[in-house]
């Protein structure tokens, strides 16, 4: 993700969502009328909310290559669900040409103001020069332009075109910055994003933007990936501050609450994963209070009675499931997991090191490495987390909770009571799902 993607973020939390609805969009890459702007629309997949009065604009910084200049632009479409014009100045320009980048800019805008359109502007670091230049030549009603500066500091332009800045930790609207701004032209735009934190900046957000109910973002589920297991001493990174900690009492209850429905209680006995019915609820609507905090079943097998004759098993009064035996961080069959920490999954691995094993016990076992790419952070992580349980999550649903004891240097072992067709289905979908370690090295 980049640095549209910061705006992204915070835009994702205020902007109503309209899902299911198709938005005419072009393919990535391909010219508009004017050459000098592309436009790009979100990775396939993602379900496009419909804006039509709506426009993005992303300026990035000058000299940016059209493969970057893509690639920033959809990682911000995938974060709004919606296309993203962009639009790059040479690096090295003289008075000429920069004055004309600011009418090829201004005349950009100008169209979509004439056509009755509201238009997001999101600049990135020095590229706020040509933004603000534009903008001040820009003819719109009051409201009808949102400007967005990305780690750069600018001046207020004004009444009409309410201006928010982010530099850093701190979220300025309509005001002049006189501190340095956070970042440098030499940080990576997914380096930024990631100190960019939705509850942070929530609250800065609302009286600007006037945002309507909380969307909560959908989660990828992955064949195989490792989660920190939610737990009340949690506080976040020095860049990735958690506002609120998880107060695992409170969201209990409210499991409980919504448990305790029997229309509920027998969608979960059905299929646990329908478990993220109760994740998707906001908290005003009972839901999880911690936005970072989502719920997954604890992986289950049919016991040997009910595989049987189910009829005799349930007239004997037998349990139907056995459940693996994590009951340290488990409640009611099932495992809070903290939405906020890093995830290492099945595209961090190398698909040649993923393969069946046996453990010193001689059990059926998953042996894994992590990519070069990712072992350090893999090795930072479990560093900075001793003591924590991480959660090994299988298709969705938690099979180990180990605690972590050390630091580990990219490579491990999950040992459990699995089959070893089970674990070659596994690795099979794991592949299937597209490995990063495919290509490593290729």
């Amino acid at each position: 993700m980049n640095p549209t993607a910061a705006v992204a973020l915070l835009l994702l939390t205020v902007l109503p969502a309209w899902q299911g609805l198709p938005h005419p969009t072009v393919q990535a890459g391909q010219a508009l009328e004017n050459p000098s702007f592309t436009l790009v629309r979100p990775a396939p997949g993602v379900r496009l909310r419909l804006c039509p009065d709506s426009v993005v604009l992303y300026i990035a910084e000058p000299g940016t290559g059209p493969k970057k200049l893509v690639h920033a632009g959809q990682s911000l479409a995938g974060i709004l669900h919606r296309p993203v014009t962009c639009f790059a100045s040479r690096e090295k320009q003289g008075p000429a040409l920069r004055n004309r980048d600011k009418e090829r800019v201004t005349g950009w805008i100008q169209a979509q103001v004439r056509d009755g359109k509201k238009v997001d502007v999101v600049s990135h670091g020095t590229a706020a020069r040509l933004s603000v230049e534009a903008l001040r030549s820009t003819r719109s009603k009051k409201g009808q332009i949102h400007f967005y500066s990305l780690g750069q500091p600018v001046i207020d332009l004004s009444p009409r075109i309410p201006t928010l800045m982010v530099l850093g930790k701190e979220v300025r609207a309509g005001v002049a910055i006189d501190t340095k701004p956070a970042t440098s032209r030499a940080e990576s735009l997914g380096t930024f994003l990631a100190r960019i934190d939705r509850d942070i900046y929530a609250d800065s957000l609302n009286d600007l933007l006037h945002p309507k109910e909380k969307f909560r973002h959908p989660r990828q589920i992955h064949p195989l990936a490792i989660r920190l297991v939610a737990d009340s001493t949690y506080h976040g990174s020095k860049w990735h501050v958690l506002r609120e900690g998880f107060d695992l009492e409170e969201e209990k209850h409210r499991l409980d609450r919504w448990l305790d429905q029997p229309k509920n209680s027998a969608l979960v006995e059905k299929n646990p994963q329908a478990i993220w019915r109760f994740n998707r609820l906001t908290a005003d609507k009972g839901g999880p209070k911690n936005w970072y905090l989502d719920w997954y079943p604890v992986h289950r097998v049919e016991t040997e009675a009910w595989k049987k004759n189910p009829d005799e098993a349930r007239r004997a009064g037998k349990k139907r499931w056995q459940y693996t035996e994590i009951r340290s961080v488990s409640h009611r069959h099932f495992v809070p997991l903290n939405m906020h920490g890093p995830v290492f999954s099945e595209k961090d691995m190398l698909a040649s090191q993923l393969k069946v094993v046996r453990d010193s016990f001689g059990r059926p076992s998953l042996s894994y490495e992590m990519v070069a790419s990712r072992k350090r952070a893999y090795a930072v992580f479990t560093e900075a987390n001793l003591r924590r349980h991480s959660a090994i999550i299988l298709s969705g649903s938690v099979h180990l909770a180990p605690q972590i004891m050390g630091r580990i240097p990219g490579h491990g072992l999950i040992s459990g009571r699995f089959k070893v067709s089970e674990l070659d289905k596994l690795i099979q979908k794991c592949i299937e799902s597209g490995m990063a370690g495919q290509d490593e090295g290729k």
